[in-house]
Order: structure tokens, then C-alpha cells, then sequence
């Protein structure tokens, strides 16, 4: 879950601690409540070209017949964030993710530098154009770790959204780290923790070796689907940040960067997050969905670095549904993983039949 530069060690004792009395009392307490603007197909569409540039999405997400209505557009992507920039209550800017205990009115800890630890969420039914998203945050909890900075304060935050029908379209935990900040280190910056696993098969070319039914071709256990890669830098960075209203100082200036631990301005983990995202997505087409997703962050996207999103298959279950597990994760080119998860997709035909099942 850590950050690279502040991967947990193994000892996890500390003279220090975060976490307060009253911050324990105040877990559970909810944060804010966020209700969107409808979402429109033009959200949808610039969300995918984001998260996809420098090609194009996929066709299901911008190639709408002129003059077609909403209501004939595609569901946004799983990851779509539908409040950014502004939202319908509270009016105005959408509230945004205050350190807990500045919320609830307590003291907070002194501990002045944020990273993204890790995420997981639970699918429900899919966003699509003129639905209403209800966001209901609470404090999930807190824990605290020794990392190479120090003790670490880790908290997780839990959002439930649901649409205008009172649908659930997800349930999502994600976790931030804090530490007190220090001066920046050149070897600290420069080192990657490695959570390098025993090779992998190489990546699946659909139609090798597998069999497919309904158009979408299912991999064996132990197989990769094909790899999603780009080269990122702030062209990446910033068109993400336009889509999910992401302008921190951290990914455009390279002093703030540094003043984190890095050796300058780094990409986001969201961003890492929707290229996972666009492997399963990539593969299942518009038959599948994803059922469950999560990740943990060990490492920074640095400038001009290759970045590739991996998915190998883990297990595959028959049921109402074909649910197939993957162990998910990001690495840089020579370098070592960024973020590792999984997840599982559904794809509806029961009749497929995986090869080696």
C-alpha cells in the first residue's frame, strides 16, 4: 500500500503515534455528502479520451451517431468520476477531501505529507448519461505503520455512491498515507521498492490459445491479456487532471515533488488506477464488466517513464456468470512494479468453455 519512498519495514514498533483517543472515538463518524450534476455523454467521452491519450478510446465511448440522444450513449467507465469540478449540492466546487479530523473538528496529527496508499471497490449497476450520483463519505478507520520515513498514518476513507434510484453503483475504501515531512533525499528519491514476483507467462495475443465465445476470447489461468502501456509525463498528467479535477502541486511542479521525496513532479495513482481499469476493459469489451477491483501503490510514475498495466488470470468460475480473477499491477520499463491488485470481470456467457478447463 505504501508509496515506494515510504514502503513499510518489517518493525513496527514506534516511540511515535498518530493516532489519538478521539480520532479512534471518531471512526465511523461520516465526512460529507456529494450529489452530482446529471451526467452527460460529453462527461463520459472527454473522462475516456483522458485516460486513454495519446490514442483513442475505445469507439463505444465517443462514436455516437450526430444528433443522437443521451439516452443512446454508452455507460461511462467503471473509474468515471462524475464530481469533479462542480457539483449540484453542495453547490458549488465539490468539497474537497479534508484530513478527517479538520472535518469532524478534532486535532489533527502532525504529519503535513499526503499520499495515495491503495483502493478497492465493489461494482454495482453502471453510470450512464442522466444519472445522479449521491456520494456518502465516512472515516473508516485508521492504522500506523514504520516506513523508511518514519511512522506512517494510514487512513481509510469509505465512500458509497448510488444513483437517483437508490442503486448502489459502488462501494469504495481507499487509503492515504501521512508523515511528517523532511528534507527530500537524492538516494531516497532515486530508490524503488521492488515487488517483483517469479517471471510471468508472456502476454496473450487474442486467439492464441484460447477459445472464445460471444466475441471476447477467455485466457487460461496463468496467461496475461495484451498490455497496456504509454509514456507518461504532464501531457498524460495533465489531461487527467482536467477530466478529474486533479491540479495538486505534487504533479505539476517538481519543488513540491521533491519537497514529497521524489526527484521532481510524479502522475497520479488514479491515473495508474484507470489503466488497470483499461486492461480488463480492453479485453471484456462492452459484454463484460468489472465486478471488484483493488490496488496498493509502492512506487512513483516519474517523467518520461514507459508505464505498462499488466493482468494475468488467477482462476476462472462457472456460474450464472463466467467470473474470471486476475492479479493485477503497473511497472515502468526496467524498473520494478508501481502498483499491484486484482480484480474479477463477468462475462455473460455461461457456454464459453475456458481452454485448460
Amino acid at each position: 500500500m505504501p508509496d515506494t519512498d515510504i514502503a513499510p519495514s518489517t518493525h513496527t514498533e514506534s516511540a511515535t503515534t498518530y493516532i489519538s483517543e478521539e480520532m479512534r472515538a471518531c471512526v465511523g463518524s461520516d465526512l460529507d455528502r456529494r450529489v452530482s450534476f446529471p451526467i452527460t455523454s460529453s462527461d463520459i467521452r472527454r473522462w475516456a479520451v483522458a485516460v486513454y491519450y495519446p490514442e483513442l478510446p475505445p469507439r463505444r465511448f465517443w462514436a455516437a451517431p450526430v444528433g443522437s440522444m443521451d439516452s443512446a450513449a454508452p455507460a461511462a467507465a467503471e473509474d468515471f468520476n462524475p464530481f469533479a469540478w462542480l457539483v449540484a449540492e453542495p453547490a458549488g466546487p465539490p468539497p474537497s477531501l479534508r484530513d478527517p479530523e479538520e472535518v469532524l473538528g478534532i486535532a489533527s496529527p502532525d504529519a503535513a505529507v499526503r499520499l495515495r496508499g491503495g483502493m478497492s471497490v465493489d461494482y454495482g449497476v453502471p453510470m450512464r448519461p442522466g444519472d445522479v450520483i449521491t456520494s456518502v463519505r465516512c472515516l473508516g478507520g485508521y492504522a500506523e505503520r514504520e516506513g523508511r520515513r518514519g511512522p506512517m498514518l494510514l487512513t481509510t476513507i469509505s465512500d458509497t455512491w448510488t444513483n437517483q434510484r437508490d442503486e448502489v453503483v459502488k462501494n469504495f475504501e481507499f487509503t492515504f498515507i501521512r508523515f511528517a515531512e523532511r528534507a527530500p533525499s537524492s538516494t531516497a528519491a532515486s530508490k524503488r521498492a521492488s515487488a517483483l514476483e517469479p517471471a510471468s507467462p508472456a502476454p496473450l495475443e487474442i486467439g492464441e490459445d484460447s477459445t472464445g465465445l460471444g466475441g471476447v476470447e477467455v485466457p487460461p489461468v496463468g496467461a496475461e491479456l495484451p498490455l497496456f502501456s504509454r509514456n507518461t509525463g504532464p501531457a498524460n498528467w495533465n489531461r487527467f487532471a482536467a477530466v478529474n479535477d486533479e491540479f495538486v502541486a505534487i504533479h505539476m511542479d517538481d519543488d513540491a515533488g521533491r519537497k514529497a521525496g521524489a526527484t521532481g513532479a510524479f502522475g497520479m495513482g488514479n491515473l495508474q488506477w484507470a489503466y488497470m481499469h483499461n486492461v480488463l476493459r480492453d479485453w471484456a469489451g462492452e459484454s463484460g464488466r468489472i465486478v471488484s477491483a483493488a490496488c496498493q501503490f509502492r512506487g512513483l510514475n516519474l517523467k518520461d517513464q514507459t508505464l505498462t498495466a499488466h493482468a494475468r488470470v488467477t482462476g476462472i468460475r462457472i456460474a450464472e456468470e463466467t467470473l474470471v480473477d486476475f492479479d493485477l499491477w503497473t511497472e515502468v520499463e526496467g524498473g520494478p512494479r508501481l502498483a499491484t491488485g486484482t480484480a474479477t470481470v463477468a462475462l455473460p456467457d455461461t457456454s464459453r468453455t475456458p481452454t485448460g478447463a
